[in-house]
């Protein structure tokens, strides 16, 4: 499209004659060169099945006895899940509550979020819990800036072994510009506590505490 500002857009898509099932819309969003989203999902569109009636049927007349009908059962009352999310989950029941939490597609669960940025203050009033998770088999992470633009931010960055053996790594790292670069003094990171990584069903998900004032210049 051209490069104007955009608010939103809009597309049409025709389906085919024949049913096709349940279909999701995904899309990639690109801001800057190194500024995008990926696999942004909407709501799964499920085709509703078409019901056929049976032909008639006839059948003699009987006469039946009179029967005493069943005692009626109050219906189920609906009760709200309150499964514990699974170990290599993020805990997204308590957004907005005990954490703030960023989320693309707004609303998605944890399997179908395209990514998840949650921040949580402890109780020592210094430190705070970070999670991060997408669903690549690169790397996802999250910039802190003190402007609205890319250049002269503090990165921190949970990727995966580039042997893909499953192990996921926390990096710092160091936007300068438009260019990002690992900070090798504190690569593997430094002034990180309990950290928790995963690499599940296509999934990076990192959890880690740090505080948020390091004292370091560039975080």
């Amino acid at each position: 499209t051209a490069r104007t500002l955009k608010s939103s857009m809009v597309f049409n898509w025709r389906a085919p004659s024949t049913g096709v099932g349940s279909i999701r819309a995904l899309c990639t969003v690109v801001q800057q060169k190194l500024t995008f989203w990926v696999q942004i999902s909407s709501a799964t569109v499920t085709q509703a099945a078409v019901p056929t009636t049976p032909p008639p049927t006839t059948s003699p007349s009987t006469t039946m006895p009179p029967q005493t009908p069943a005692p009626t059962q109050p219906p189920p009352t609906a009760q709200q899940n309150t499964q514990a999310p699974q170990a290599n989950q993020i805990d997204l029941s308590t957004c907005g509550t005990s954490k703030s939490c960023y989320l693309a597609p707004a609303g998605c669960s944890f399997s179908s979020c395209a990514y998840i940025y949650t921040q949580q203050l402890l109780a020592n009033n210094q430190d705070v819990r970070i999670e991060l998770s997408s669903p690549v088999t690169g790397w996802v992470a999250v910039g802190f800036s003190a402007d609205k633009t890319m250049g002269d931010d503090d990165v921190m960055a949970c990727q995966l072994s580039s042997s893909r053996n499953g192990l996921v790594y926390i990096k710092n790292a160091h936007n300068r510009g438009y260019r990002n670069y690992i900070d090798n003094s504190k690569s593997p990171a430094v002034n990180l506590k309990n950290i928790i990584t995963y690499f599940n069903n296509g999934r990076i998900t990192c959890r880690f505490d740090r505080k948020m004032n390091t004292g370091a210049v560039t975080d």
